[in-house]
């Protein structure tokens, strides 16, 4: 017996699940309690895995409290689902464990598909699923309550700087008594993006002295506003102008450019007690920043903090979610910190994934609910924010 085959009334209503994550230092949860009444509404029949938002302090009883059926035995989940939504798309990690998720064949699945795209999107394809990336939500207006990039980004930026705060063997603020004076730590910020600003304002809080470097001159602005002071090398306006995409992320730099990145690195890198880097590209392998030789000339005690090391690293010494040292520098390849604080970023990301839910079947009503039957004709196939996220189609 099925999870609702006792329940006649249940059987035209859309299926959507929320699995337990499994990759790998995952501990967020796609949905919290308190967002279940609007799925709901939307029609939906929200089905949870048991145990599924333990990690991120969400207990099976609440998701009940708040009308959702919790589901024992996970493969009921996916082969009941019309919709599946996860923080990381979950069929790579589970094969990876050695385990064979039942098909959900023509569901839907809405996700963040890096850093294992390819794998999860074979899966999606054998399956005939339609799978929406929330990576490729559009930084519009429209868009910014679904902008799962930025609500998680903000938590790990702030994130970086508390875990180098607790590495770093210094203090971050100056501090002036009757032993003596201590010179504030020095901290650099590679990438002013969201988690970029979210760290710089964080460091300058704890008393840092907080510089920034971006391929996009139009945010530096941003930078001074929340305490940086921008670095930017000399005499390449031009090509810095070329540092921004039409969606507002920064893109890959010529020759030239690097070159004189890498001359300004070398000069401010030696000041530095903290270096935290964000420098993503959209599809692409990060970028590779700082160099064996550049970090040679790092401070013994400093740290690096590589937020981009999933993607390869900006550091060329930087091991995925493994914390070496060199040359007498702690370099940390911080991938998924939003993760560590798993409470508030499952709140935001719930936030944002039930909103784009809400996009997607913007036309459902009370008059016009969401059904078994409906549920493909009623997608807003042609919406902006839809079109952009889905990357393979069940059709």
């Amino acid at each position: 017996m099925g999870i609702n085959d006792d329940d006649e009334d249940m059987t035209s209503q859309p299926f959507l699940f929320v699995p337990k994550e499994t990759a790998a230092h995952e501990a967020r949860v796609a949905l919290v309690p308190d967002h279940v009444p609007r799925l709901t509404a939307m029609g939906w029949a929200v089905h949870v895995a048991g145990g599924a938002g333990a990690s991120a302090g969400y207990g099976d009883d609440a998701y009940k409290e708040k009308g959702a059926t919790i589901v024992k035995a996970g493969h009921e989940g996916y082969e009941q689902a019309d919709m599946i939504i996860g923080v990381r798309a979950p069929f790579s990690a589970l094969e990876e464990h050695g385990e064979t998720p039942p098909p959900a064949k023509g569901a839907y699945l809405c996700a963040l598909f890096q850093p294992h795209r390819s794998k999860a999107l074979d899966f999606c394809a054998r399956h005939a699923m339609s799978a929406f990336a929330l990576e490729r939500v559009p930084r519009i207006t429209r868009a910014q309550s679904m902008d799962v990039l930025s609500s998680q980004s903000n938590i790990a930026g702030y994130g970086a700087v508390i875990f180098a705060a607790y590495h770093l063997s210094s203090m971050m603020p100056m501090m002036m008594t009757a032993a003596g004076s201590i010179a504030p730590a020095r901290c650099l910020i590679i990438g002013a993006g969201v988690a970029g600003l979210q760290a710089i304002a964080t460091a300058k809080r704890l008393g840092s002295i907080v510089s920034a470097m971006d391929v996009r001159p139009t945010v530096k602005r941003q930078v001074e506003s929340v305490g940086g002071t921008f670095l930017e090398p000399q005499g390449l306006e031009q090509d810095a102008q070329q540092g921004e995409t039409t969606g507002g992320y920064a893109q890959e730099m010529t020759k030239d450019y690097q070159k004189k990145q890498q001359a300004l690195l070398k000069d401010v890198l030696p000041q530095q007690d903290i270096v935290i880097t964000t420098a993503l590209i959209p599809d692409k392998p990060a970028p590779t920043i700082i160099t064996d030789d550049m970090v040679k000339t790092m401070k013994s005690g400093s740290i690096i903090i590589d937020m981009a090391a999933d993607a390869g690293g900006n550091c060329a010494l930087t091991k995925p979610y493994l914390t070496t040292k060199a040359h007498g520098v702690t370099i940390m390849g911080q991938s998924n910190l939003a993760s560590c604080w798993a409470y508030d970023a499952s709140r935001l990301f719930s936030r944002n994934i039930t909103d784009f839910v809400a996009c997607m079947f913007a036309h459902t009503s009370s008059s016009s609910p969401l059904t078994k039957e409906t549920m493909d004709a009623m997608l807003c196939r042609d919406d902006a924010i839809v079109s952009a996220t889905l990357i393979t189609a069940k059709e």
